[in-house]
């Protein structure tokens, strides 16, 4: 999932092992453009639990001096429980990553549309992969989920939403039938044994082998959907413009 903040008035709040414990962080980027700069922007694309405890955070930056590029990368901060930085990395290319997972052992997964790359548990890049030289075929993919065998994500294949399946080198394992939205699935969730996955104004369910089970077209709200998230108790929560 992408929350976007801009870092320099990065306000991180997260409930620690501790009951009742919170911290506010900030945490600074200026210090990694190696040249003169005269104007920089930034986001924080995702944070998920990191492999060894605590948290991982991860930012895109850009520096420029007048007209011409002068510095970007994304940066990933291994953070502890109370938000203290126990190391900085930078790498991943010139451009935010999408989604982040792991497999809470020793792999790091950053997507990025049609490319996955593979870091190990301190960010030092492994492998990557290019969705369109794997399988033959073009495919936008905006969020992913970790599972056993492979990866599950969310994406759209000749302007139509679709949620793909594939092993963690991008073979494709399954695709679902496609659905009717624009700008691709932008998110996909596990819901028991299947799959909810969303795009602007269609909310549909997969089974755990790629079948479609039900769709629903919002033909109502002109808010649109962004986000999906599933409760303890099943419920599902959808996020719009101004709603949720």
């Amino acid at each position: 999932m992408k929350k976007h903040l801009m870092l320099s008035l990065l306000m991180l709040l997260s409930y620690g092992l501790v009951a009742g414990q919170t911290w506010i962080r900030y945490y600074l980027f200026d210090d990694l453009c190696p040249g003169p700069y005269d104007s920089a922007s930034s986001e924080v694309c995702n944070v998920i639990p990191a492999i060894d405890g605590g948290y991982l955070l991860q930012g895109y930056v850009e520096f420029a001096y007048g007209d011409i590029p002068a510095y970007a990368n994304n940066v990933f901060w291994r953070l502890d429980e109370y938000g203290e930085i126990v190391w900085r990395r930078t790498g991943g290319g010139n451009f935010a990553f999408n989604s982040i997972v792991s497999n809470g052992i020793d792999r790091y997964y950053c997507l990025k549309n049609d490319y996955l790359f593979v870091f190990d548990g301190e960010m030092n890049s492994i492998a990557y992969y290019i969705f369109h030289i794997v399988n033959g075929f073009s495919a936008s993919l905006y969020d992913m989920q970790y599972v056993d065998d492979g990866l599950v994500f969310a994406g759209k294949v000749n302007g139509q939403a679709v949620v793909i399946k594939t092993d963690f080198q991008f073979n494709v394992v399954w695709q679902s039938s496609t659905f009717l939205a624009f700008l691709g699935a932008r998110s996909i969730e596990p819901y028991g044994d299947n799959w909810i996955s969303l795009s602007s104004r269609v909310f549909t369910e997969i089974n755990a082998v790629g079948d479609t089970l039900w769709t629903y077209y919002d033909s109502i709200n002109n808010t649109g959907f962004y986000d999906c998230t599933v409760s303890a108790d099943s419920s599902i929560y959808l996020l719009g413009l101004y709603k949720l």
